[in-house]
C-alpha cells in the first residue's frame, strides 16, 4: 500500500462515524424520530462536537512530530481551538451554533489540508476531504429542515 492510499479500516470507520451525524439529521430533516434520539439537535450539535474535539486531537498527535519549537506550539495552540469552539457552541444549541458548525469543519478540513507538510501521511488530506464534504452536506441537510420547522 502507498502512503496515498487511504486504508480500508480507516475509511470504513470513518464512514461509520457519520452514521449518529446521518441519524441526527435525517431525524431533525423529517421530524422522524428515532429511538435512541430524544433530542436530534442536541445529540446532531453534541456529536459534532466530539467529532471536532477528535480532529482537533489528531492534530494535537502529529504536532508531537514538530521539532521546531515555535512550530510546535502554534500546532498546540490550533489544535485546542476546535474543541473550546465547540463546546462554546453548545451553550446552548441555537440554529447560530448549527450555522457554524459546518464553517468549522470546513476550516478544519482546510487546516488539516497542511497536515502533510508536518507528517501526516498522504492518504490523510484525502480522508478528510470526503470526510469534511459528507459532514458538511450532512448538516445543510440538517439546517435545511431545521429552518423548514422555525
Amino acid at each position: 500500500m502507498t502512503n496515498e492510499r487511504i486504508p480500508p479500516t480507516a475509511l470504513i470507520l470513518s464512514l461509520l462515524g457519520l452514521l449518529p451525524l446521518l441519524a441526527s439529521a435525517f431525524s431533525l430533516a423529517t421530524g422522524i424520530k428515532i429511538v435512541l434520539i430524544h433530542d436530534p439537535a442536541l445529540a446532531l450539535v453534541t456529536y459534532c462536537a466530539i467529532i471536532l474535539s477528535f480532529l482537533g486531537g489528531v492534530r494535537w498527535g502529529f504536532a508531537l512530530r514538530i521539532s521546531d519549537a515555535g512550530l510546535q506550539r502554534e500546532a498546540f495552540i490550533l489544535s485546542t481551538i476546535p474543541s473550546i469552539v465547540a463546546w462554546l457552541l453548545l451553550l446552548p444549541p441555537t440554529l447560530m451554533g448549527f450555522i457554524l458548525m459546518p464553517v468549522l469543519f470546513i476550516v478544519m478540513g482546510l487546516m488539516d489540508d497542511r497536515l502533510p507538510s508536518i507528517g501526516a501521511p498522504i492518504w490523510y488530506r484525502k480522508l478528510r476531504r470526503l470526510m469534511t464534504l459528507l459532514v458538511v452536506l450532512t448538516l445543510f441537510a440538517a439546517i435545511y429542515g431545521l429552518t423548514q420547522k422555525v
